[in-house]
């Protein structure tokens, strides 16, 4: 007999299309976690099949192409297919043809009490019969096997409603097909075995005893560190830094290193340096909490041949040099890459999160070189190495500072100087314009959240599920400035006369391309292993900004 298949039948755990006849006690968002568990749990069981006895394993998904089957499931040894379109009958007909002369075990994913063992009984008893059927409690199929049977067997067949495997024996009387039947198992449709089955699919809380971070004086980097600093007492942080920066020199990083002194160490160097000794490259990639990767250069608006070199080197360069440390160490711990939402580049329409190479072109060197590095990462994850890839968006601060993450605080800076001197100031930015934002402490909180599902090698999108508009921004500032007079114009408009004009003008420039994006930030992985986070997310970082920096810029609040 020909290698036999498991081919596990699921949908995508999306609250949108999740069967709730399933779960009908379980609203959308927990029916998709339960339906993700199940999965899973299918997944492991058939590894665990493949261990015993020479078998293939496919996942045949429904909602999702094989890439993202991959992107959410990713597991050695299996292979991944779409089911396409029709009725269940029609797309169990397309796999078993699909699978050639070979016998064929349906999983279809609906019972946490399956087992590697029933699978293979029901493999032993696919070699005597060509039709195996196991039902679920309330009579719908939750194993169909298999083997030459013809697109008829499956005909009309929908196996959604309770009885349905009824009809596959009927079928199999009208052909003549012998049939071994299984006992039923149950399914799990409680809130109670919901929760309880995701809490014990869900790895340990995020404790180590040590981690390691590049890029701790940046603005996201520097507030994950201070975070961990305050909130994981017992973790001790290595952090590569160049003590000659500005950023390290600065007040706040200075007064963050001698209050935690004694659990911090700081190497000088970056990671292609052959200043580091052994120790230190496992003081680095050895850490049981990982090496979170946060340098990068955020230059959106680089003007020259040099400066876009640069941030290739930091950005390309400086993520080669930690993967190869990676490679060379015998026990390395995962590796928390930070990306970007805008690996996308100028792609349009919905941006799933297992997707990256594309040829739509990017906005700039930072794009590019960003989504250059993570294919790298990608490789890497994929040939093995635990880790995860994190894509925000805009990150926003409410802390002083220069870059990306403060614009919101310069655009106040120049409305509170507008304001105090009873002048118009003139955004050359149209009133339509939107960009995708978070804020940074919603931000970290996400990453140590999801640091559990290293193994898992997943990506995640962190981002808002509505943009930020530049009206609701001139709303939140008119409201905070008594008398500003803010104007929001074309890009083809002529600057405004005042220095409050030219200097907002240059901070916007190198956002303009992105308040016209049109791209639209899926969020399955976020939305199924931190739910609470997602709807947290949905927060205006720009509002809660112009609320936390009242007191800071004086404001006369209208």
């Amino acid at each position: 007999m020909n290698q036999p298949r498991v081919c596990i039948v699921a949908t995508f755990p999306n609250p949108r299309l999740v069967n709730n006849r399933l779960f009908p006690h379980l609203g959308p968002t927990e029916a998709a976690r339960l339906q993700d568990a199940l999965t899973r749990h299918a997944l492991a069981i058939g590894a665990a099949l493949a261990q015993k006895r020479p078998v293939e394993v496919e996942l045949r998904g429904c909602d999702a192409t094989p890439a993202g089957l991959q992107g959410r499931y990713r597991q050695r040894g299996v292979s991944y297919a779409s089911q396409g379109e029709g009725e269940l009958g029609e797309r169990l007909s397309r796999a078993a043809d699909d699978a050639g002369d070979r016998p064929v075990l349906f999983v279809l994913a609906r019972s946490m009490a399956l087992t590697a063992d029933l699978l293979d009984r029901a493999l032993a008893a696919l070699s005597i019969h060509p039709v195996v059927l196991m039902p679920t409690s309330d009579g719908s199929p939750c194993l169909i096997g298999v083997r030459n049977v013809g697109a008829r067997f499956f005909a009309g067949f929908r196996g959604e409603s309770a009885g349905s495997v009824s009809q596959l024996q009927a079928s199999a009387r009208e052909m003549g097909l012998s049939v071994a039947m299984l006992d039923p198992l149950g399914e799990i449709a409680s809130n109670d075995a919901v929760n309880s089955r995701v809490a014990a699919d869900k790895p340990a809380d995020y404790h180590p005893s040590r981690l390691a971070l590049t890029g701790a004086t940046g603005s996201l980097g520097g507030h994950f560190l201070e975070m961990v600093l305050d909130e994981l007492p017992q973790t001790h942080v290595t952090a590569l830094v160049r003590t000659s920066s500005d950023t390290f020199r600065a007040p706040s990083f200075q007064f963050l290193i001698s209050k935690y002194a004694s659990r911090l160490t700081l190497i000088d160097a970056d990671l292609r340096s052959a200043r580091l000794s052994p120790l230190e490259r496992r003081q680095l990639v050895e850490a049981d909490g990982g090496l979170w990767h946060f340098a990068a250069s955020t230059n959106l608006h680089a003007a020259s041949a040099d400066a876009n070199q640069r941030i290739r080197d930091i950005n390309e360069g400086g993520t080669y040099g930690i993967l190869d440390t990676l490679a060379a160490s015998d026990r390395p711990g995962p590796f928390y890459y930070v990306s970007t939402a805008y690996v996308c580049g100028r792609r349009t329409g919905a941006i799933y999160e297992h997707e990256l190479k594309h040829d739509c072109g990017f906005r700039n060197t930072y794009e590019e070189s960003k989504n250059t590095a993570e294919i790298r990462v990608r490789e890497a994850l994929d040939a093995g190495l635990n880790g995860m890839v994190f894509r925000p968006s805009l990150v926003v601060a409410d802390q002083p500072g220069n870059g990306p993450a403060h614009i919101t605080e310069l655009l106040m800076s120049a409305c509170k100087s507008a304001a105090e001197r009873h002048i118009r100031l003139t955004l050359r930015i149209p009133p339509q314009a939107a960009i995708n934002a978070v804020h940074d402490d919603w931000t970290t909180r996400a990453l140590l959240s999801l640091a559990p599902f290293s193994a898992a090698r997943r990506t995640y999108h962190l981002t808002a599920r509505k943009d930020v508009t530049m009206v609701s921004f001139a709303k939140a500032a008119s409201s905070i400035f008594e008398g500003l007079d803010l104007c929001l114009a074309t890009t083809d408009a002529p600057i405004g006369p005042s220095m409050a004009d030219r200097l907002a003008d240059r901070m916007l420039t190198p956002f303009r391309p992105y308040c016209d994006a049109r791209a639209k930030f899926d969020r399955r992985n976020l939305e199924l292993d931190a739910p609470h986070l997602a709807d947290e997310a949905d927060v205006d970082p720009m509002a809660l900004l112009l609320q936390r920096t009242k007191r800071e810029l004086g404001a006369k609040i209208a």
